[in-house]
């Protein structure tokens, strides 16, 4: 039987158990080492501190917590531009009166009397009890003290207590607006009505 190199005498038994020793140690301190400078890292440690964070920064959202929020934050934008809009257009002056032709007796003329108002998509409406329209009141622009005729006739209802028109027209920001105008009665005739 012959002896193993490990156990024979005068063989380097001692440099196997150095061996089985200091390699597991190397790796040991290499890898500690390693660990302890990503510890020591700024990169690292922002990483590490944002997953130790993260459970914290959830919050339970219930469905009327969030309308509330959507609400207030709409409120919000809506007022601001309605502060926008208040200071920075100018509203026309509508007045209508009959138009005193032989030619054409049945005219009415609209007028917007503001010189700085933008006023596209015109159109007058009013009450049938109070007047009829001919034709169509609809007009394209009628900014900047721009006026035009419209044919119609006045009812019974508004000879005897003048008409109301209704003008509804499309302002410089785009926004849809209305304005009642009256229109006093015609005097009274020889013979009645």
């Amino acid at each position: 039987m012959t002896p193993s190199p490990a156990t024979a005498p005068g063989s380097s038994h001692v440099l196997t158990l150095i061996g089985d020793n200091i390699v597991p140690g190397i790796i040991v301190t290499v890898v500690g080492g390693l660990i302890l400078t990503a510890i020591l890292s700024k990169r690292f440690r922002s990483w590490l501190w944002r997953v130790v964070k993260w459970p914290f920064t959830i919050r339970l959202t219930t469905t009327e917590r969030l309308r509330a929020r959507e609400e207030k934050g709409w409120h919000r934008r809506q007022g601001e531009l309605d502060a926008e809009r208040a200071v920075s257009i100018a509203q026309p002056r509508w007045s209508i009166r009959k138009v005193r032709s032989v030619e054409r007796p049945n005219v009415f003329a609209i007028l917007n009397a503001a010189e700085d108002a933008v006023a596209r998509n015109v159109e007058v409406l009013a009450d049938s009890e109070e007047f009829v329209f001919y034709d169509s009141a609809r007009f394209e622009d009628l900014s900047a003290g721009r006026g035009t005729g419209f044919d119609g006739m006045v009812q019974p209802g508004g000879r005897l207590l003048g008409v109301t028109f209704r003008v509804v027209w499309t302002d410089g920001n785009g926004d849809r607006r209305q304005q009642d105008v009256f229109m006093s009665r015609e005097p009274a005739r020889v013979g009645g009505f």
